[in-house]
């Protein structure tokens, strides 16, 4: 009886953590996303618009 309860416990936190690390990777990439976008496309802006 207690086994049962355990190996139910125990597949929650699987669950659960299986969300935190999907939740953190989507973070992570949108972070990314943003320091890429910051660093080559605003730059790349930014000096079009003084030349021009």
């Amino acid at each position: 009886m207690s086994r049962t309860i355990y190996q139910s416990e125990v597949t929650k936190l699987k669950v659960q953590r299986h969300r935190l690390l999907v939740i953190i990777f989507i973070l992570a990439l949108l972070n990314v996303g943003q320091a890429i976008y910051a660093y080559y496309i605003v730059p790349s802006q930014s000096e079009t618009a003084i030349l021009k």
